[in-house]
């Protein structure tokens, strides 16, 4: 019976994402009077005790130090100091703490004042990540819904794992319908240092709520009628469907390739990175085109992949296409700029002469190559006034 209500509990704790919960790291060290109220026996629950009235937004609290071994005076210095530099709910939110102290018989009743740089509204909207996973999903949950600041806590901080300007590239390569700007993304740490951090978010969409929601509705429309457009509504193999989605695109969008800064090595991102660009704007780089086929091939129910690379030892952008069960090249820009013949729906061996990529990092195209059948071309038949 165990075993069987073991099992019963893991099967009911999968299903749709949610965040890890992360109980504040300070919970189970509190420690309260009878009354309820703040007590400490020693420096951890001091410590603990302060980082509470943090977290609850007090300006103004007091602890019982009961029975406490230790330095009073020397150990609320030295917590109110680690809390407001080293803490990241302190780092991020309190801008100053004072402390006074008063003995009673062998206690001591101390009462803590905090100012704070931050709004109780924004101290309550920190949200608790276990890890780069779960950092994403909120990162997603922000684009979603458009928002401009994403404030989260973790644990486990790493520089090269959350990298947020490369996490929102990311996502929305992943959600093409979600390329209708080029977002910028700034971010600030709370400490400077070590694991347990705060990390805030500015995204700045370069446009305004309502701008925005209308530039989700166009690319949205748009990418539905362009799938659509040219289905006869008989039934296809995939090879097929990519095929008329790519003509369809480049009859849409011109190709203006990207141009890295001679200084930098980076790309200036504007309108034309985006799908938003090819498929409303009629004009994008490889990546708005990349992003664009995306977009076309998730409502057309085939699998596609966004590649990066480099073509022409300029940064580029293509898709990774599965077709029949094995994954093909598709470089729509390229397609639009020299034809679809040495472009569309290519293995490995085809195309590796004219692009390059990290191999590890993507799914071998290594099918068996696909050829189409040669399309009539109409017979042009004189009318009987032309023939005259």
């Amino acid at each position: 019976m165990a075993i069987i209500a073991a099992m019963a509990l893991l099967l009911c704790s999968c299903g749709a994402r949610s965040y890890v919960d992360i109980s504040p790291h300070i919970e189970s060290g509190i420690a309260r009077d009878p009354g309820g109220g703040l007590t400490a026996s020693n420096y951890a629950e001091l410590k603990n005790a302060i980082i509470y009235l943090v977290e609850q937004s007090s300006e103004q609290g007091s602890i019982s130090l009961v029975g406490y071994s230790g330095q009073v005076e020397e150990d609320l210095g030295r917590a109110c100091s680690e809390v407001t530099d080293d803490e990241p709910i302190g780092a991020y939110g309190v801008e100053y703490m004072s402390y006074s102290s008063t003995k009673v018989l062998a206690n001591y009743e101390v009462t803590i004042s905090i100012s704070y740089s931050r709004t109780p509204e924004e101290l309550a909207s920190v949200e608790r990540v276990g890890g780069p996973v779960e950092y994403r999903d909120a990162v997603l949950d922000a684009l979603m819904d458009s928002r401009e600041t994403l404030t989260v806590e973790t644990p486990y901080y790493s520089a090269d794992r959350f990298d947020s300007q490369s996490t929102v590239q990311n996502i929305i390569h992943e959600n093409p319908l979600l390329s209708f700007c080029s977002p910028v993304v700034s971010e600030s740490l709370y400490p400077s240092e070590g694991l347990r951090r705060i990390v805030e978010l500015k995204i700045d969409y370069g446009m305004d709520a309502d701008e925005l929601a209308s530039r989700r509705e166009d690319l949205e429309r748009a990418a539905r009628e362009l799938t659509l457009e040219g289905d006869s509504g008989e039934e296809t193999d995939d090879a097929e469907t990519v095929r008329r989605l790519v003509r369809n695109l480049c009859e849409r969008s011109d190709f203006l390739p990207e141009r890295e800064d001679d200084l930098s090595g980076e790309v200036t991102r504007d309108e034309t990175f985006t799908a938003h660009g090819a498929l409303v704007e009629g004009k994008a780089t490889s990546e708005g085109y990349a992003l664009a086929l995306s977009a076309l091939c998730s409502l057309g129910a085939v699998d596609c992949r966004i590649v990066s690379g480099r073509w022409d030892g300029i940064l580029h952008y293509w898709n990774l296409v599965r077709v029949g069960g094995d994954w093909y090249h598709v470089d729509a820009a390229l397609c639009e700029r020299y034809g679809e013949d040495a472009y569309l729906l290519k293995t490995d061996e085809e195309i590796g002469d004219a692009l390059k990529w990290n191999t590890a990092s993507y799914p071998a195209a290594d099918g068996e190559p696909i050829t189409f059948a040669a399309e009539e071309i109409p017979v042009f038949e004189p009318t009987d006034a032309e023939n005259s």
